[in-house]
């Protein structure tokens, strides 16, 4: 949601749609467990590439967002916001 905050603690817990009502032990949602990561990235099968600020994406060239940079004193949470 774009907010910023000062510790990993501090952002908001992932909820997960109904459509990916499941969720791995990654925090990633799924509609099925199968779909749940076995790689070492910690990207779900369909999106199995890593991009810079924690995101996965299925073309690591065209679909990375641009370089996320959180301000002085706050950290990268995993959906990508500060």
């Amino acid at each position: 949601d774009g907010t910023c905050a000062t510790s990993q603690q501090e952002c908001k817990p992932v909820i997960c749609p109904a459509h990916l009502s499941y969720r791995c032990l990654d925090g990633f949602c799924v509609e099925d467990i199968s779909y749940c990561d076995e790689t070492s990235n910690g990207c779900p099968h369909n999106a199995a590439y890593k991009c810079p600020d924690g995101s996965c994406v299925a073309d690591m060239k065209t679909d990375c967002p641009d370089n996320v940079e959180c301000e002085l004193g706050k950290t990268l949470c995993p959906d990508g916001s500060c």
